[in-house]
C-alpha cells in the first residue's frame, strides 16, 4: 500500500476526526498508569472496555457497522477457539474466575470488529494508526535507553539496572515484546521511503528500536527481532531481484544491517564497559547473553518445570482441561513442594500449553489453526510483489511472528498492551487479506444487539476487577479502610496472586483483632481456591488468638501439610509448637521443609522457635555453625549465630 506519508493529515477528511481520536485513545491506554491497580492491567483492561462502548456507540450513531467477517478462516478459528473456552467455563472449579477471563477475550473480539468497522475502505486512518503506533515504538524505545543511564546511578548490579526498566507494561519482558511486535512497522514505512530524510527517519527510529531489544535483555524477543531483521534484508533483496534490480531496494537493506551491525557493536562496547564498574548476576555484555539463549531447564527461568507441570495436567485432562482461567489455580498443587512463599507461578509461559490446560485440545487445536492460518496468508500474501499491499502483508507477518515466538514463552494472552496489537494485525488482515467485501449493514442487525451485551458485560467485569486490584492493593499496602475491605466486589474472588479475597479479608480483620467478622469472612468459602490453604492458616491464626491452641495447631497443620514448602506456613505452625515446649514436632515439621527446599530462612526460624522452646543454647549454636557451613554467603544466619556468643 503506496502512500504519501506528508499528505495524511491533509487527506484526513473532518468527518475522521472522532474515528482518530478513538484510535489515538487505543494506542495511548497502554502508556497509561495504574491509577491505584495493584497491576496495571487492571485499569488497561478497563479502560478498552470502556473504549468498546464509546465506540460501538459511534458507530452505531453513524450507522457504520459491518458484517462481522467470520468466512475470514483465521477469525473463524479464533471465535471457535472463544466457543470452546466458553463450555469449559461450565467446568471449571472457579467459574467467576472463568468470566473474569472471558470478559478479556469479548474485549479483545469487540475491539477488532470495532477497529474493522472504524478504518474499512479508510486508508488514511490505517496510516493515522500505524504512525501512532510507530511514535508509541519511540517513546517505548526512547525510555527504555533513558532509564539504562538513569539506573545506572541508581544500582551496583548490572541486572537490577536492566530488571527495573519497565515502563507501565509490567515488567522487562511485557516492555520488549512490545517494541518487538512494532518494530515491523517502521520495516513497513522504510520500504516505502521515498527520499534520504524518509530513509534516515526510520533507520534511526529502527536503531532505537533494537537498541532497546538489547538493552531490555529479553531472549523470546532476541530471536524474534534477529528473524525479522534477517527476513527484512531478504525481502528487500528480492524486490531488488524482482524489480529489474531497482538499487533503491538493496540500498534499504545494506542501510538497515549496517544500522543493526552498529547498534550491536555499540551496546556490546557500552555493557563490557558498564561490567567493569557494576557486579553482574546473569545480564553480561552481548555475547554472554546470546550465548544464555537455549532451550533448557537451566536456561528457561524455570519455564521448563512450568510446561512439564502444564503437559502432566493436560494428560490428565485432555478434553475440556481445568476451566478457562482456571490453570492458576491448579498450578498450585503442583508447586506445593517448592514454592516457598504465598506468590505462585500464575502461568504456563507458553499460551499454547495454558490454553490446552485450561480448555482442553480441541480448543488448543483451534488456538494453533488460528495463528497457522494467519501466517500462512499473510506470508502468500507477501510474496505476491506484484500486489499492491503485498508489503502490508510483510508488516503483518513480522509482527505476528514476534508475537508467536513471545506466545510460545510468555504469556501475552493476559497483558491488554500484546492483545491490543493482535487487535490491529487481525483487523488490518481481515479487510485487506480476506478476499471478500466487508459489506455494512444495518444497525438494526442482531448483530448490534449481540455487541452491545458483549461490551456492556465486559466493562461491567473489567469495573469490578479493577475496583478490586486497588482494593487489593491497599489491603496490601496495609493503607485500606474497613469499610473498603467490606466492599470487595463478588467478581473476582481470587486476588492476582490467587489468594481467596475471603481469606484477605478475614486476615485483615484477624489483625483488627474483629475476630467474629473474621470467622465470618471465612465462613463465606465458595469455589475460589482449593490448593492455596490461607484460609486454613487465617483461621489458625484467629483460633490462637483466642486461646484454642490445639485446634489452631491442626489447622495450621493441614495448611503445612498441603504447602510443606511454603515458609509462611513453616512459621506459624512452629510458632504455636514453641508455645507447648514441643521439640519434637519442630524437628519433625522442619525435616518436612527440608525435605522440599534448602531454605536458609527456615533455618533461621528453626532455630529461633527450638531455642524458645528448649533453652538448649549449646544445640542451637552448633546447629547454626553447620548450616553456615552449608549456606556460607547467608548474613541473617551469621547474624544469629552471633548473638547467641
Amino acid at each position: 500500500m503506496e502512500t504519501n506519508n506528508n499528505s495524511i493529515l491533509e487527506k484526513l477528511k473532518e468527518k475522521d476526526l472522532i474515528p482518530s481520536a478513538l484510535l489515538f485513545l487505543f494506542v495511548l491506554i497502554p502508556f497509561l498508569p495504574r491509577f491505584g491497580a495493584l497491576d496495571a492491567m487492571g485499569f488497561h483492561w478497563m479502560c478498552f472496555a470502556i473504549l468498546n462502548v464509546i465506540t460501538s456507540f459511534y458507530l452505531i450513531n453513524k450507522n457504520q457497522l459491518v458484517q462481522f467477517p467470520i468466512s475470514f478462516k483465521p477469525l473463524l478459528f479464533y471465535c471457535s477457539w472463544i466457543l470452546i473456552s466458553i463450555v469449559s467455563c461450565l467446568f471449571a472449579y472457579n467459574k467467576i474466575e472463568s468470566i473474569v477471563v472471558l470478559s478479556r477475550m469479548m474485549i479483545v473480539l469487540a475491539g477488532i470488529y470495532n477497529l474493522i468497522c472504524l478504518i474499512k475502505n479508510k486508508t488514511e486512518l490505517l496510516n493515522i494508526l500505524l504512525k501512532l503506533l510507530l511514535v508509541a515504538l519511540v517513546v517505548e524505545s526512547v525510555y527504555t535507553v533513558w532509564m539504562l543511564y538513569y539506573n545506572f546511578t541508581r544500582y551496583n548490579v548490572i541486572d537490577d539496572i536492566v530488571y527495573f526498566i519497565r515502563f507501565f507494561a509490567g515488567n522487562k519482558n511485557i516492555l520488549a515484546a512490545s517494541i518487538g511486535v512494532k518494530i515491523p512497522i517502521a520495516f513497513y514505512y522504510l520500504h516505502q521511503s521515498k527520499s534520504k530524510k524518509e530513509i534516515a527517519s526510520y533507520t534511526s527510529i529502527l536503531f532505537l528500536g533494537v537498541s532497546a531489544i538489547i538493552i531490555l535483555n529479553a531472549r523470546a524477543t532476541y530471536v524474534s527481532v534477529f528473524l525479522q531483521s534477517v527476513l527484512f534484508i531478504g525481502y528487500e533483496i528480492l524486490c531488488w531481484i524482482k524489480n529489474g534490480k531497482e538499487k533503491t531496494y538493496l540500498q534499504k537493506a545494506i542501510t538497515y544491517f549496517a544500522v543493526f551491525s552498529i547498534a550491536i557493536v555499540l551496546w556490546q562496547v557500552v555493557f563490557s564497559q558498564i561490567e567493569k564498574s557494576k557486579k553482574t548476576v546473569s545480564y553480561g555484555d552481548i555475547n554472554k547473553r546470546i550465548a544464555s539463549i537455549e532451550f533448557t531447564q537451566s536456561g528457561s527461568s524455570s519455564r521448563f518445570v512450568y510446561w512439564l507441570e502444564a503437559i502432566d495436567f493436560i494428560k490428565k485432562n485432555p478434553v475440556i482441561g481445568g476451566g478457562l482461567g482456571n490453570w492458576k489455580i491448579h498450578a498450585i498443587n503442583y508447586e506445593q513442594n517448592y514454592r516457598t512463599s504465598f506468590v505462585c507461578s500464575k502461568h504456563v509461559h507458553n499460551d499454547f500449553l495454558e490454553v490446552t490446560a485450561d480448555s482442553g485440545i480441541l480448543s488448543a487445536l483451534f488456538f494453533t489453526l488460528f495463528f497457522v492460518a494467519l501466517g500462512l496468508l499473510l506470508l502468500k500474501s507477501s510474496l505476491q510483489f506484484n500486489q499492491e499491499n503485498s508489503i502490508l502483508a510483510f508488516m503483518l507477518f513480522l509482527m505476528l511472528m514476534a508475537f508467536i515466538i513471545d506466545s510460545f514463552l510468555n504469556f501475552p494472552s493476559e497483558r491488554p498492551i500484546m492483545q491490543s496489537l493482535l487487535v490491529v494485525i487481525l483487523a488490518i488482515a481481515a479487510i485487506y487479506f480476506s478476499g471478500k467485501e466487508i459489506k455494512n449493514i444495518s444497525i438494526n442487525s442482531p448483530l448490534s444487539l449481540g455487541l452491545l451485551i458483549s461490551i456492556c458485560f465486559s466493562m461491567y467485569i473489567s469495573i469490578n476487577a479493577y475496583y478490586s486490584m486497588c482494593l487489593q492493593a491497599k489491603v496490601r499496602a496495609n493503607t485500606a479502610k474497613m469499610s473498603e475491605v467490606k466492599s470487595f466486589p463478588a467478581i473476582p474472588n481470587i486476588t492476582e496472586y490467587v489468594m481467596p479475597i475471603n481469606g484477605v479479608q478475614a486476615n485483615y480483620f484477624y489483625t483488627k483483632k474483629d475476630y467474629k467478622k473474621a470467622e465470618y469472612y471465612l465462613s463465606k468459602k465458595g469455589n475460589t481456591n482449593p490448593y492455596y490453604y490461607y484460609t486454613e492458616y487465617v483461621k489458625s491464626r484467629i483460633l490462637f488468638a483466642q486461646r484454642d491452641t490445639v485446634n489452631a495447631i491442626k489447622y495450621a497443620s493441614i495448611a503445612f501439610k498441603n504447602r510443606p514448602a511454603d515458609l509462611n506456613m513453616f512459621n506459624n505452625l512452629i510458632y504455636f509448637y514453641q508455645t507447648q515446649k514441643d521439640t519434637a514436632s519442630i524437628n519433625k515439621s522442619f525435616a518436612i521443609m527440608n525435605a522440599c527446599v534448602k531454605n536458609p530462612k527456615a533455618v533461621d526460624s528453626y532455630a529461633v522457635y527450638y531455642l524458645k522452646a528448649s533453652n538448649d543454647t549449646d544445640f542451637v549454636k552448633q546447629f547454626l555453625a553447620t548450616k553456615i557451613q552449608e549456606f556460607p554467603n547467608d548474613t541473617i544466619l551469621k547474624k544469629s549465630l552471633k548473638k547467641l556468643q
